[in-house]
């Protein structure tokens, strides 16, 4: 004979199994995000805090190798030039996309990015975000932006200038969508 489970033990189990998606790769904690994406929003530069319009590409051009100049044999410290390194800064990002979207950035492991739990608007032109991190106990070592996109924040207005905290900390500024 048979023994049929009653449906608060079925409903339990299965409680259970799906509370497990949590850790599985590619089911990513958004905080309070519409939806979440690894990279940075098209049009979003990686090395400042604004956003840039997109340009075209530039055309092609042949080059000769009697172009070229040769490579020197061997390059000292005082041939670099350290201007055309970028200033790497890694701190979160925000913008809009568009009247009705605002983008968060943040950087860190692509497993466990830092995911915006919170939005509190602290004055007229003033906004604190909080961040969460997010992901299991390991987490990947590398270094990459998450885009975390905010659908009608409530309390925004796209046309003000807006001073952003993360955590009270690491000031920035929301510009005005134009």
């Amino acid at each position: 004979m048979r023994r049929v489970l009653p449906p608060v033990t079925v409903a339990a189990v299965a409680l259970v199994a799906l509370s497990g998606c949590a850790g599985v790769p590619g089911v990513r904690d958004i905080g309070i995000a519409s939806r979440s994406y690894s990279g940075l929003p098209d049009g979003m530069d990686p090395f400042t805090d604004v956003t840039v319009a997109p340009t075209m590409d530039p055309p092609l051009v042949s080059v000769e190798p009697t172009d070229l100049d040769p490579a020197p044999e061997t390059v000292s410290p005082e041939d670099l030039d350290p201007t055309a390194i970028p200033d790497t800064d890694f701190s979160p990002r925000v913008a809009w996309l568009s009247d009705e979207t605002l983008a968060i950035v943040t950087f860190g492991s692509s497993s466990c990015p830092a995911a915006p739990a919170a939005l509190d608007l602290i004055g007229p032109d003033a906004l604190d975000i909080a961040l969460k991190r997010t992901g299991g106990d390991a987490c990947t070592a590398d270094l990459g932006p998450t885009t975390f996109e905010i659908d009608d924040p409530e309390g925004l207005d796209p046309s003000t200038t807006y001073t952003v905290t993360f955590d009270g900390r690491s000031a920035s500024v929301l510009e005005p969508l134009s």
